[in-house]
Order: C-alpha cells, then structure tokens, then sequence
C-alpha cells in the first residue's frame, strides 16, 4: 500500500527584496543594524553572498493575513484541484512553527471550520520546525492505513511577518544580544502555506517519494 498525492495547492504573498527589507530594518532602528560579529554594518547583499537569499514572501499590510489563513488558502486550492469534496477528509495534520493560537489548539478548530471538514475529522498539530514533514507525511499514512478508503489531507504554513511589522518585535530581534537573531525576523523564512490531498493506493511500483535527507553544517558561514 502507497500514499498517493491526489492534489497539491499552494499560496504564498508579496516578494520583498533584501534591499526592501532592510530599508524596513533601517527605519525601525538606528541604522546600524543589522551587523556582523563584530559590530560592522552588514549591506543588504549580504544576504544573497552568504544564504543564496535575494527575497522573501512576506504579507506586510495593515492586518494582512495570519497562519490560518495561509493554511486555508493552500488546502482550498488542493481540495480543488484533487477533485475531493471537504466531508471527505477523516484525517488533517497542520505542520506550522508560527499558529495563531496555541491554546488547545484553537488554530485548529478555526481551519477545520473554514474548510468545512466534518465535525468528527481526525486532528494532528505538529510543531517542529524543518524537520515536521516527514513524522507528518508518517502521520497520515498511519491514518491511511487505519482508514483505507477515506482521504487525509496535510498542511504546511508559516506566518513570519508578525516579526517584522508588529512594533515590539522587531526592535527586539535588532537588538538582540546575538547579532544575528535578525535573521529570523523575515530574513530567512517567509509566509506561506502549501497542502497536499493523499490517499491510499495498492501499487507496487517505486514511485513518489523514496527517500529524504536534510544536513547542516554545525560551524556555519557566519
């Protein structure tokens, strides 16, 4: 038995420039900021000669959208193009390290309620950074297995740019004893939200996705 992707959707925001982003930095603080180790200004191509980053997806508009909403917005598109109807879904596992609310996992009652997914649906919230999608494809294809002819549907998102507009946040990670917690206030990550519709196929072929790997190297580049 397989997992087969039935459906995928996706959504990110507007690209914001490494220039644009730290015209926004610049503003918040003395200008001085962000800087190297030893106390340098670093200039916005930084950025690009040490990550290979030119731009972000960032949504910086008054309100602008939240976690859930790019939860919701990916899952619609792949629901849509998987051809499978909302009450079908029996199991939903949400991987984001940024959900609105944490709280009994509110985050969770509000996408099952926006996606209008049955009252009963299975729920899974896993929070664990970059390395969340593989326990999360595992969770589903356990699901799957327990319930061969239903559907599973699995969430990815991230909302950063709270980080970067909302008024104390920012100044605190410019600030920051660690002269580079700035990268987390929109430089590395973005906003976003991608879903996959799955089910459960009898296929022996050797197809989808076979093998993963993910390394760092633990002295850096910087």
């Amino acid at each position: 038995m397989r997992t087969l992707f039935l459906g995928t959707g996706s959504y990110v925001p507007y690209t914001i420039t490494n220039r644009e982003l730290f015209q926004i930095y610049h503003k918040k603080i003395d200008g001085h900021r962000p800087c190297d180790r030893q106390g340098a200004p670093l200039k916005s191509d930084w950025l690009d000669r040490y990550f290979g980053i030119q731009s972000r997806c960032l949504d910086l508009t008054h309100g602008g959208m939240r976690d859930t909403d790019f939860a919701v917005t990916a899952a619609e598109v792949a629901l849509e193009n998987s051809g499978v109807c909302a009450s079908s879904i029996r199991f939903i596992v949400h991987v984001s390290p940024t959900p609105d609310q944490i709280h009994f996992q509110s985050h969770m009652a509000q996408i099952i309620q926006k996606l209008r997914l049955a009252t009963d649906v299975h729920a899974l919230y896993l929070d664990l950074g970059c390395a969340a999608l593989g326990p999360a494809l595992r969770e589903v294809q356990a699901n799957l297995l327990l319930e061969p002819d239903t559907h599973a549907l699995l969430i990815c998102s991230q909302c950063v740019s709270p980080f970067v507009k909302e008024e104390n946040y920012l100044p605190y990670y410019l600030t920051h004893t660690d002269p580079f917690a700035w990268l987390q206030a929109g430089a590395v990550f973005s906003d976003g939200g991608a879903a996959v519709v799955c089910k459960l196929v009898e296929d022996q072929e050797k197809r989808g996705i076979l093998r993963t790997w993910t390394g760092c190297d633990p002295k850096g580049v910087i």
